[in-house]
């Protein structure tokens, strides 16, 4: 006989309360993180990892003053920032030369 409570569950591996899904619970409420509607209302990001100092600057730096080498993941974003900056410049110019080819042809 199941354990009370769990009778409607989807289980993943073991019969717990935390590996089981009751259907019953199911929210379709947005996720919002705290703080987040704020944030977004003040032109930041929605949540406070996704870029500015706490991300972007290193955690520490040498005594002598010189900075700490760039982490992995610094470096991953900074490539994700360069790709994105490339697309959109790429992008602008089509629009320039269909302007340029719009003009032409009036």
């Amino acid at each position: 006989m199941a354990a009370p409570g769990l009778r409607n569950c989807f289980l993943l591996s073991r019969p717990t309360r935390s590996a089981c899904f009751h259907f019953r619970s199911v929210s379709l409420a947005s996720n919002h993180h705290a703080g987040q509607k704020f944030r977004v209302s003040q032109g930041k990001a929605p949540d406070a990892l996704s870029y500015g100092p706490l991300t972007d600057l290193p955690d520490w730096s040498f005594a002598d003053g010189q900075s700490a080498p760039e982490t992995k993941r610094r470096q991953l974003r900074l490539r994700r920032r360069l790709g994105v900056a490339a697309r959109i410049n790429k992008l602008l110019t089509e629009v320039d030369e269909a302007k340029e080819k719009s003009k032409g042809q009036s």
